[in-house]
């Protein structure tokens, strides 16, 4: 399967932020789409102003500060 990076520099958010209270449509997106995409097969990580990395539902979450993978297969900017 597809090793997919999603980078975003807006909000701090992550997999768990839908279930904690009222979230923007854009990220809202993005964990609905990395969460779908995981549930494929896919290896997914995020690189945004979340906190900590963690794991949620498949989905790697990782500070943005921490830089980004020097491969992919394929990169999602927002």
């Amino acid at each position: 399967m597809a090793h997919i990076v999603l980078a975003d520099d807006g909000i701090e958010f992550d997999g768990e932020s839908p279930a904690k209270g009222p979230l923007g449509g854009v990220e809202s997106s993005i964990v609905n789409l990395t969460h779908a995409l995981a549930g494929q097969g896919h290896n997914v990580s995020v690189h945004n102003m979340c906190a900590d990395p963690k794991v949620i539902r498949g989905v790697s979450w990782n500070p943005l500060s921490d830089g980004l993978p020097e491969t992919a297969d394929l990169y999602i900017a927002n």
